[in-house]
């Protein structure tokens, strides 16, 4: 009988052992990806807004030559 509990104890904690590895080892790599998105994102952020900043000095450049008669 005691012989029978611990086998049952060492398979259940060997059992827990396991899934907690490949708990950890499966999480890990989500958030691995999930860092690569995340840098991929921040990449295109910085793009954008470098495209937005360029449109808005073409705007300026626009408004300026528009306006530099001055309003009827």
């Amino acid at each position: 009988m005691e012989r029978e509990l611990r086998k049952a104890f060492e398979d259940t904690t060997t059992n827990n052992v396991k899934a907690i590895l490949e708990y950890s080892t499966t999480t890990r790599s989500i958030v691995r990806e999930y860092e690569k998105r995340i840098i991929a994102c921040e990449f295109m952020i910085k793009s954008q807004r470098e495209v937005v900043e360029l449109l808005r000095t073409q705007l300026a450049a626009v408004q300026a030559k528009v306006y530099q008669n001055g309003t009827v």
